[in-house]
């Protein structure tokens, strides 16, 4: 992502990029199914949408990869393409972030137990 300066974007600017996020995961949902053949497109909500990408992707054969994916003469192949590579990042940060507080509760759970009663009450935990 381009360097650029976040903290005095409006408001306006904010939601107008959520619903150019969400309209593209929405289409992106649509292509995928009618890739596979769906009778029904599973449109739901954003996260639904996101949910079903993902986990729509992970399960695919190296042949629907090749053709829905990773197809460099398809416009909406080389979206979701982009889009695959943004949202496998956000997971691997979202789950260092998840390990991350897991550590700290342990730790923290550590460190009280070491604790007595006289302390924690002092404390206030």
């Amino acid at each position: 992502m381009p360097c650029q300066d976040t903290w005095c974007e409006s408001e306006r600017d904010a939601d107008i990029r959520h619903e150019q996020r969400v309209e593209r995961v929405k289409n992106l949902t649509r292509y995928v199914a009618l890739e596979l053949g769906y009778i029904q497109t599973p449109l739901h909500d954003h996260q639904e949408n996101t949910r079903f990408l993902c986990s729509t992707i992970k399960k695919m054969s190296k042949n629907q990869l090749d053709k829905i994916v990773y197809n460099g003469y398809n416009k909406m192949a080389r979206d979701l393409a982009d889009w695959w590579d943004e949202h496998q990042e956000m997971d691997k940060a979202r789950e260092k972030e998840e390990q991350k507080k897991k550590r700290e509760r342990e730790v923290r759970k550590s460190a009280l137990s070491k604790l007595t009663d006289e302390e924690r009450r002092i404390l206030g935990v």
